[in-house]
């Protein structure tokens, strides 16, 4: 009986072998492409833009401490906004493929839309010598980024990782505007000019200007090409879906392509002093806005700069007006785009 058993045994034992071997023997099961590309949404912020172009506030002019002694004084100084190109929201979508355990490769398309960025600056000379300068920016782009996922540390329930790819920064506008207003006080002495037949001389008055300087700018950026990386975290919620948040880090020199510039400028000169400051005033609204731009108003060339001037007279409130528009169809110079910033969002295996 006992011979029986054992000889039953070991024929169950040969037939489970030979089984477990044609097993062994056949091909593994094949996984398709869909197991291994997965689709991805992200939104983000751009908290920082060190070295970055953004608005940009500026007051330059010649003011006299002394109007006894006749005391010059430049003064000169610039302000940048906090922020530049690269900050604000960003939402973004991509397609990736994981290569193997440590490697992933996709290409990811992001928007990156701000607007206000802001700028200002006042310098107070004296009581009779004040400019403010306030100034916007904003824009709206696309970015391509094709990339590659290095795993540094992987877990059954997370993984960190490492993120390296090439920016490309899709061609778009970047508008501008600002105003820029103030008070200029001179005291003018031992003037001369010659005016309608007439030699005026020895003349002393003090002229006190005022105004306001609005501007607006589109300017026509190209493509640009840059570096993305980032260092992040993946974590497991099932077969399926992860959701991963990450620091990232942009730069790109960007280069101008064209420019479209527009100045309105409000300028009141009150004289005060001398008999003659009617003359004095004809002379100085000609000399400062129609006989040097003349061969502008009815538009003219210089290199690939096109100018156009409009001498629009004296307005309401007694200020005389100019509007004067610039387009540069040349190359102008490069700027640069670097931020630091956060992204969070979602993967989706497919089947």
């Amino acid at each position: 009986m006992k011979k029986k058993v054992f000889a039953g045994f070991c024929l169950m034992l040969l037939c489970s072998s030979f089984v477990k071997a044609q097993e062994d023997l056949s091909p593994p099961a094949k996984i398709g492409l869909g197991n291994k590309l997965y689709l991805k949404v992200n939104a983000g912020y751009g908290f920082f833009t060190p070295g970055s172009y953004g608005a940009l506030s500026g007051v330059s002019f010649e003011w006299k401490s002394d109007r006894v002694n006749f005391i010059y004084h430049d003064t000169t100084k610039i302000k940048h906004s906090k922020l530049g190109l690269g900050s604000g929201k960003r939402f973004g979508f991509g397609i990736g493929y994981i290569k193997n355990d440590f490697l992933n490769i996709g290409i990811d398309i992001e928007y990156n839309q701000t607007k206000g960025i802001k700028s200002s600056l006042t310098i107070n000379a004296d009581a009779a010598n004040h400019y403010t300068s306030r100034d916007e920016m904003d824009y709206r782009l696309l970015t391509i980024t094709p990339h590659v996922v290095f795993k540094a540390l992987a877990k059954p329930k997370f993984y960190l990782y490492n993120k390296l790819g090439v920016l490309l920064t899709l061609p778009f506008q970047l508008n501008s505007s600002g105003k820029r207003s103030g008070t200029d006080k001179q005291v003018i002495p031992n003037y001369s000019t010659y005016f309608n037949g007439i030699f005026y001389h020895d003349i002393t008055y003090t002229r006190t200007s005022s105004g306001d300087y609005f501007y607006e700018n589109e300017d026509k950026v190209k493509l640009g090409v840059g570096l993305n990386i980032a260092f992040g975290i993946s974590f497991r919620v099932n077969s399926r879906l992860r959701a991963f948040g990450e620091v990232f880090g942009n730069y790109s020199a960007l280069t101008f392509s064209s420019s479209k510039s527009s100045l309105l400028s409000k300028v009141n000169n009150l004289y005060e002093g001398d008999s003659t400051n009617f003359h004095v005033e004809q002379v100085d609204k000609q000399l400062t806005g129609v006989v040097n731009t003349t061969k502008y108003k009815n538009g003219g060339r210089i290199g690939g700069t096109y100018y156009n001037f409009q001498d629009l007279g004296v307005n309401n409130e007694g200020y005389y007006e100019t509007r004067e528009t610039r387009e540069m169809t040349t190359q102008r110079y490069s700027i640069n785009m670097a931020v630091i910033g956060v992204n969070v969002g979602i993967t989706w295996r497919l089947k």
